[in-house]
């Protein structure tokens, strides 16, 4: 949960970099620029966790469904998370057009870095699901083969 946040955030600040380049090149003021980016990478964030029905609860340490609870923790999480990284957002309102196509450059390859750390993350999750998963079945087979000891196992059973 804490590497989606940080790519999260980290996203927050490359999308508000790049909106202060566009404000830039118009010569409009941009710290509203990164204010409206934080409130609607907010609302964004707050529809897709209302969209979802489960979350790793990085308490437990497993998926778990999606209450009130757990949903108001992780929008709270998400929150700072942007928080964070609201003053670096900020200060791309007072750069130059080349410092932040510079900034922008640095983000973007944090953001792609962060993106494989997770997606790494959850295919060996998946990958460790899948093993547990087939030593369940396995298991299972062998407890009702056990329990057939009396009767006679066919070639396929065994």
């Amino acid at each position: 949960q804490a590497m989606f946040h940080d790519e999260v955030a980290a996203h927050f600040e490359f999308e508000a970099t790049e909106r202060c380049l566009e404000a830039a090149r118009a010569g409009r003021p941009s710290v509203l620029e990164v204010l409206r980016c934080l409130v609607e990478n907010l609302e964004d964030y707050q529809c897709r966790i209302e969209a979802r029905e489960l979350a790793w609860d990085s308490l437990q340490q497993r998926l778990v469904p999606l209450d009130a609870s757990l949903r108001h923790r992780l929008q709270d999480e998400t929150l700072l998370a942007l928080e964070l990284r609201l003053p670096g957002a900020l200060r791309c309102a007072g750069r130059t057009e080349a410092e932040l196509m510079l900034r922008a450059a640095e983000l973007q390859a944090e953001c792609r870095m962060l993106l494989e750390k997770k997606t790494a993350a959850t295919e060996a999750h998946h990958e460790h699901s899948s093993e547990l998963r087939r030593e369940v079945m396995l298991f299972e087979a062998v407890e009702y083969l056990e329990l057939q000891a009396g009767r006679e196992a066919s070639g396929t059973q065994v």
